[in-house]
Order: C-alpha cells, then sequence, then structure tokens
C-alpha cells in the first residue's frame, strides 16, 4: 500500500487538512516514478540534526523504489506553540510543520560526519580554528558546504566522490551519516522541487554506495 491520508484527516483543522492534501499530491506525482510502499520505521534516535531541540514525532515511513535502487522517507512532525495577539490579550495557539526525511542505510561506514550549507559564520570560524573537512578537487562543494567528520580517513574511504560532486550541485542541503546509516533533507517544510532532489538524491546514494 502506497501513501494514504491519516485516519483522522476529516477531523482535522484546515490548515492540516490542506497541509496534507499537497502532500498527497506530491506523492501521486512521484508514483510516476518510482514504486512507494510502506515501510518499516528506521531508528533515528542517534541523529543529533532531528533531535537538537524539539523532538518531532513520527508520521509514516515509505520505501522508494526505482529499477534496483531504493531509499526510505520519514514524514516528521513539529508542533509549535505560539501566542496570538488580540484585543482581548490574545490565547495560546499550536501549528505542525511536517518535513520530508531522506534515509538510507548501505554497507559502508562514513563515522559520525555531518554536512549543512556553509555560512560567513562558519568562514570567519575557520579562519581563526581550522576544523571544517574540505575535500581535495572539488572546490565548489567545499564553497557551498560545511563538513564536519569525527574520522576524517574513514569517511574519505567511504563516500564516493562522484557522490560530492552530485551534493555540490545542490543547494540547502543537510546531510548526517552515523556509522552505516546516513539520514539527509532539505530546508522547507514541504516542498515539491525539494521532495524531487530529496528522491534523486536517495537513489544516488544507493547507486554509488553499495
Amino acid at each position: 500500500m502506497g501513501f494514504t491520508l491519516p485516519k483522522n484527516y476529516s477531523s482535522l483543522s484546515i490548515e492540516e487538512r490542506e497541509e496534507w492534501t499537497e502532500i498527497k499530491r506530491s506523492f501521486d506525482k512521484l508514483r510516476k516514478v518510482y514504486h512507494i510502499t510502506k515501510g518499516k520505521r528506521p531508528i533515528l534516535r542517534d541523529f543529533l540534526m532531528i533531535n537538537e531541540k524539539e523532538k518531532p514525532a513520527h508520521v509514516n515511513t515509505y520505501n522508494f523504489k526505482k529499477d534496483s535502487e531504493e531509499f526510505k522517507t520519514c514524514i516528521i512532525q513539529y508542533r509549535i506553540r505560539y501566542n496570538e495577539a488580540s484585543v482581548r490579550g490574545g490565547s495560546i495557539r499550536t501549528a505542525t510543520h511536517k518535513y520530508l526525511l531522506g534515509f538510507k542505510k548501505t554497507k559502508k561506514d562514513f563515522g559520525k560526519t555531518y554536512l549543512r550549507p556553509e555560512t560567513i559564520g562558519d568562514k570567519i570560524s575557520e579562519f581563526f580554528q581550522p576544523i571544517e573537512l574540505d575535500i581535495t578537487g572539488l572546490e565548489k562543494f567545499n564553497r557551498r558546504y560545511y563538513l564536519l567528520a569525527n574520522d576524517k580517513k574513514k569517511f574519505l574511504n567511504a563516500i564516493n566522490p562522484e557522490f560530492l560532486k552530485y551534493v555540490s550541485e545542490l543547494k540547502n542541503l543537510e546531510m548526517e551519516f552515523s556509522g552505516q546509516n546516513c539520514l539527509f533533507r532539505f530546508n522547507k517544510a514541504f516542498d515539491f522541487q525539494q521532495t524531487q532532489d530529496l528522491c534523486k538524491l536517495g537513489i544516488k546514494m544507493s547507486e554509488l554506495h553499495k
């Protein structure tokens, strides 16, 4: 079974129903390219990029397959509380934001490695205390992304340079490697173009890291 709307869809707020409807439209388009099935939830507790602050709720996991390559996607949800001001004093409201994550388990051991877009602050701090891992021969990747690894040699032995060249053409990507597992996402809550890019990245990860 592929993507389905939540059982409580009809009782959700208008905003949440609109959000779920847009997600369903995205999955319907992706079904033309990928074979999509419900999947088993991966273990995500070791990944800092989704557990640093408020822990998200896991909604669903799906297997994406194209030819012989496959990876998983996870829909996670953050619930945010905020104050809505009014002439009567305001009230506390809640809003939900859903993100699509990509997950791939490989036979390679990448150690503990984190990748995100590089900022001007990173460039300044690197000038005074160089700790970032730069990849020889991949200047565009080095300019665009900030890469930290607890074991440089292990990561470089495991990663395929062609994959990093592919990543260097993408924007707003965040990735975390933990041993043989890799988690990745883009910065927008749910954007179809970024969803397409995430799926292509998952297939590329599968192709190049057997």
